[in-house]
């Protein structure tokens, strides 16, 4: 286990997923084939991060109902620590989660006491040098937990860099609240739709669109800036280095989490004093990995990623 540890901010919810031909139109129905139950939304990040070997604190909350009480086994059976577990006032949310034929998915999410974490409780949670908190745009759209998750973030120590993916919702979040972790991000993984929304003008999977982005935000040149999109890869880089990467070619069956898969590993190759280059080639092949299974905990071990790594092609 490496020293510096991911501390992982971002809320935890259960997965209600179907396996459906294709979304059911306004007033229709449709149905499912298999139907499961899983530990999801900030869970995915933090699993692909401890099976690389790297110490994961989850810095968020679940209650006390049969939501709750499967995360708090999940997370204990994964060997991640949680000092802010269990929460009394009232039971862990959940996403139904419709996944077609496609390997697409569409989404309804209900939160529940994860969404409204008091500042307080974080304030508890210890930090060291070198650590890495992760944030979700998320629980930057959650009317409770945004403000006080944004000032959290504001008040970090020197020392302590964010890793930050803003997720679907982003066009949501509080622009106030948005500026104050952008400020502290030093890792910033989204998607090229993401990214066009965040620079407010189309940016491309490429250097320029890693420029495009920087300058509008303002980001400072030594934040790892990474636009996702897919099966055609990333681009990454800060000011000085920038690549694009290719991942292997795989058989896709459920992208459910496979941006947090890329992102956790991501995160684990920078706390093990990767290069950029080798950290990006192999969140690249994790991606590929975690939509060859079903659900978003899909993340594969070290030994995986070596073996997926041959084919992911860099630039």
């Amino acid at each position: 286990m490496t020293t510096a540890r991911l501390i992982s901010a971002a809320s935890i919810l259960v997965d209600q997923r179907m396996r459906v031909p294709r979304p059911p139109e306004r007033g229709g129905d449709v149905l499912a084939g298999a139907v499961d139950l899983r530990v999801a939304g900030g869970f995915n990040l933090m699993v692909a991060a401890v099976r690389q070997g790297v110490d994961v604190v989850h810095a968020g909350t679940a209650g006390t109902g049969p939501y709750g009480d499967l995360v708090r086994n999940t997370l204990r059976r994964n060997g991640i620590d949680a000092p802010l577990l269990p929460d009394p006032r009232g039971d862990t949310g959940i996403c139904v989660i419709l996944v077609d034929d496609g390997a697409e998915k569409t989404m309804v999410t209900a939160p529940g006491v994860e969404a409204q974490l008091p500042r307080h409780r974080l304030d508890g949670i210890p930090l060291r040098t070198g650590d890495l908190v992760a944030i979700s745009g998320y629980d930057l759209v959650y009317p409770e937990m945004a403000p006080v998750l944004a000032g959290w973030v504001g008040d970090l120590p020197d020392g302590i860099g964010v890793v930050f993916d803003p997720g679907p919702l982003l066009d949501e979040i509080n622009s106030d609240h948005l500026d104050v972790v952008l400020q502290k991000t030093e890792v910033l993984s989204l998607t090229v739709r993401e990214a066009g929304v965040l620079a407010g003008a189309e940016v491309g999977m490429d250097a320029a669109g890693l420029r495009t982005l920087r300058r509008s935000r303002g980001l400072a040149g030594r934040t790892l800036l990474v636009i996702r999109d897919g099966e055609r890869g990333c681009a990454a880089g800060t000011a000085g280095e920038q690549y694009v990467v290719a991942p292997p070619r795989v058989g896709a069956v459920d992208a459910t989490g496979a941006g947090d898969v890329f992102t956790g590993v991501l995160a684990a190759g920078l706390l093990q004093g990767r290069s950029v280059g080798e950290a990006v080639a192999r969140a690249c092949a994790a991606g590929a990995f975690a939509v060859t299974g079903y659900g978003g905990d899909a993340a594969p071990t070290p030994a995986e990623i070596d073996e997926l790594s041959a084919g992911v092609r860099i630039s």
